[in-house]
């Protein structure tokens, strides 16, 4: 069942990106790593701790800081780093195990992660996402 949610997910992302014209912006796929970045600090939140929600808020600025990276240099390092995301999805509970994460969500984020980054890598490498502008300075 997460499979299909995910294969759902990633399917209308890749195709709110063609068919609204998303990933014409180089911002697209950094904003969606940013966001699932963020996703755990929201569960620490959840689970009330300060030191979850300071443990979890350095993890997400790891990933924020390879979005913007890969925003600035190439799409391939933010699919590169989508798809250790969905690797840290899978450790998650091993690493923070928690009580308001749900059973579900880590296989199904794997498999989002997986696809998305994937995804990512292959449209960077075939051309259709856009290249950063060299500054005519």
């Amino acid at each position: 069942m997460e499979f299909i949610a995910a294969l759902i997910v990633t399917s209308s992302i890749l195709g709110a990106g063609f068919l609204l014209g998303y990933n014409r912006d180089r911002s697209y796929y950094t904003t969606i790593l940013i966001v699932i970045a963020l996703i755990y600090v929201l569960f620490g939140f959840m689970e009330g701790t300060a030191q979850r929600i300071l443990v979890e808020s350095v993890i997400a600025l790891i990933f924020i800081a390879a979005a913007i990276l890969g925003e600035r240099l190439s799409h391939m390092i933010t699919g590169v780093f989508i798809i250790l995301h969905g690797i840290f999805d899978v450790m998650h509970p091993q690493l923070l195990p928690g009580k308001v994460v749900p059973e579900w969500y880590p296989l199904f984020c794997l498999y989002v992660d997986l696809m998305l980054g994937f995804a990512v890598i292959i449209l960077n490498a075939r051309g259709y996402l856009p290249r950063r502008k060299e500054s005519s300075e």
